[in-house]
């Protein structure tokens, strides 16, 4: 079983940039959004294949041939080394919420934050999981998609007794902390 990462993402930007981030993010079949899967999807051809302890599930012989093929093609031979190589964590965000309760979907939530032009920064929170770690990689990667926002991660690993921060700006992480210890508080604020 993986350490369990609870993660609070904030995003801070002007209007109409952080309206497009809020709309882009996608709701899978459960109703819970997916940040990584749609802002920075692992390819089609590997999700495809399904590796338990280094055999192929998906129908075909997982050979040198086909382990050779992908890495050359996609860097990885499998969704999971490449979701670890590009994200940093094994499997994307799950059990994604946007903060507000819960009380509206991204549309709603959108049109209800974002009807008019304020001249302030605003921003928005997410919490979510991760098994493992933080995704560094991949919000180094979004960050560079949304270059006029700022991203704040603030996450709590339990199992390792650590906590942190993390900030992005344009692609690069521009603060870190984090903090192991046995006695800390386990919320996240």
């Amino acid at each position: 079983m993986p350490n369990i990462i609870r993660n609070r993402l904030l995003v801070k930007g002007q209007y109409l940039k952080l309206k497009e981030f809020v709309q882009d993010i996608k709701r899978n079949e459960n109703g819970h959004l997916e940040i990584l899967d749609t802002l920075y999807p692992c390819p089609e051809e590997l999700s495809a294949v399904e590796v338990v302890y280094g055999t192929a599930v998906d129908g075909k012989p997982y050979n040198d041939e086909l382990y050779k093929d992908m890495q050359q093609k996609w860097g990885a031979a499998h969704w999971h080394d490449w979701q670890k190589k590009h994200w940093g964590v094994k499997w994307g965000d799950y059990e994604t919420v946007i903060d507000d309760s819960n009380e509206y979907d991204d549309a709603e939530y959108a049109e209800k934050h974002f009807n008019s032009i304020p001249d302030e920064p605003l921003w928005i929170r997410y919490y979510f999981h991760t098994a493992w770690n933080v995704p560094v990689k991949a919000f180094e990667r979004i960050s560079r998609m949304f270059p006029d926002l700022h991203f704040e991660i603030r996450y709590i690993d339990g199992g390792m007794e650590r906590k942190g921060w993390l900030s992005f700006d344009d692609g690069s992480i521009i603060e870190t902390s984090a903090i192991y210890d046995n006695e800390w508080d386990s919320g996240i604020s």
